[in-house]
């Protein structure tokens, strides 16, 4: 038995989609009305605003001395504004030692921009270092090895960063994270398809041997007792529990897989988080569904996995992006994004049905969404 078997038939889901597409609408009568009579800037207007709003909600938590403060916000409304976002992005010096040793990383510097773009100031905030791609982060280490010669070179090469002016804020520099990346390209290619799963052969062939016996009770009590050792120990739990029908179960198993995990293995991770993320969705639990989009990038896999369906895929995410919209405080920017990198890479899924089904759904939203963000600028104007 399958994920898929334990949960709702997309017929079902899509039914409960449209359900939360006309309390979307009722919801944002005023957007639609706003909209059929925009002017050409209420749309721009809009993330303006937003921008500002989120940029002085981030600068507030970093004044708050909080360390997991999140600018994913003022990313996406940069992007969309093309303004404030990363022009010229300079690549770090790769330490000599942690080359030698095949180790890369990921450093967060905070840095503080001028309006006009220019990086005044830059310090290190965090780093993870450890071997093969950083999209995974394969048991990466907290401050692991090498990570004071990463912050250092890190520092160094966000002060050479370039971002876009922003024209519409008054102050005159703000704060951003870049997120500097050292990565030992060609060595680590096949890793994503051959998907990591660093638990014993003998145990991955026990495994093997009880799923081709659909011997889910002995599954269930031989993986049971290792998860401490992997969380692939706890995905293959949730597939024991859905075989005895113990729907609830696997599903808090996929969700526990998906928080141990944190996006360390591809396949196991897209199956997870489209599973959950659908589940979640069809049970109306927006909160559960954002957890499980941040805890694995299924738009990664939507474009570069091979082994798990584009479409379905591509559902679970556009399922995430209504969740975005509902949530408190809402993530519009990030659900815009989504949308987009959706539609801009919608010829992925082959299927001429399925693509067209699929399309015709984010277009929905996106009108939607782009309703709701000019009203906001209209209603700044009229403000």
């Amino acid at each position: 038995m399958k994920f898929k078997d334990i949960f709702l038939d997309l017929k079902k889901l899509n039914e409960i989609f449209e359900m939360k597409l006309v309390a979307f609408l009722l919801l944002n009568t005023l957007a639609f009305n706003a909209l059929s009579v925009e002017k050409p800037s209420d749309f721009e207007k809009g993330l303006r605003v937003l921008l500002e709003l989120e940029l002085n909600k981030f600068e507030s938590c970093l004044d708050d001395g909080k360390v997991d403060c999140d600018d994913s916000e003022v990313e996406s409304f940069s992007r969309l504004l093309k303004e404030g976002h990363l022009e010229k992005r300079v690549a770090p010096t790769f330490p000599r030692g942690a080359l030698n040793s095949a180790f890369g990383a990921e450093v967060v510097v905070q840095t503080s921009v001028s309006k006009a773009g220019k990086v005044i100031s830059a310090a290190a905030t965090s780093c993870e270092s450890g071997k093969g791609p950083v999209s995974l982060k394969y048991r990466w280490k907290q401050e692991g090895r090498h990570c004071k010669a990463f912050r250092k070179e890190a520092e160094r090469a966000a002060l050479k960063w370039r971002y876009g002016p922003i024209t519409s804020i008054e102050k005159e520099e703000y704060s951003r994270y870049a997120r500097v990346t050292f990565e030992i390209y060609g060595s680590h290619s096949d890793l994503h398809e051959a998907q990591i799963v660093e638990i014993k052969k003998s145990d991955r062939s026990r495994i093997s041997e009880l799923k081709r016996k659909k011997a889910w009770g002995e599954l269930k009590e031989f993986v049971e007792g290792k998860q401490d050792e992997s969380p692939v120990f706890t995905y293959h739990l949730a597939t024991a529990q859905a075989g005895l029908s113990d729907s609830v179960g696997a599903l808090l198993s996929l969700e526990h897989f998906l928080a141990s995990a944190q996006n360390q293995y591809f396949h196991y991770g897209a199956q997870a988080a489209s599973s959950v993320i659908d589940t979640r969705y069809a049970q109306e639990d927006d909160a559960a569904v954002v957890a499980a989009g941040g805890h694995y990038s299924l738009m990664n896999y939507y474009l570069n996995g091979k082994q798990f369906s584009k479409y379905k895929a591509g559902l679970s995410l556009m399922r995430l992006a209504s969740s975005l919209t509902f949530v408190k405080p809402q993530q519009l920017g990030r659900a815009l994004k989504l949308l987009n990198d959706l539609k801009d890479n919608i010829e992925l899924v082959k299927d001429p049905a399925q693509r067209a089904d699929l399309e015709a759904q984010v277009d929905a939203q996106l009108d939607n969404l782009k309703a709701q963000i000019s009203q906001i600028g209209a209603r700044a104007t009229s403000s």
